[in-house]
């Protein structure tokens, strides 16, 4: 697997965490991932979508 197909696994993955609605301890647990991986990724796409957002002049406040 390339970087931008895992990148665009794990963004897929956050979408949809965020639309269930169970915490991420769950979440993993339901999906067998290890919650450190879960959140590192987590980390790493929330820092890039604030780099890309900043670069457009967005405020983050609209992320959060």
């Amino acid at each position: 697997m390339t970087r931008a197909e895992l990148h665009a696994s794990w963004k897929k993955r956050m979408s949809d965490f965020e639309a269930n609605g169970l915490s991420g301890s769950q979440w993993c647990a339901d999906q067998e991932i290890p919650l450190s991986q879960f959140r590192y990724w987590r980390r790493k796409l929330r820092s890039t979508r604030d780099a890309t957002s900043s670069s457009r002049g967005c405020p983050k406040s609209l992320f959060f």
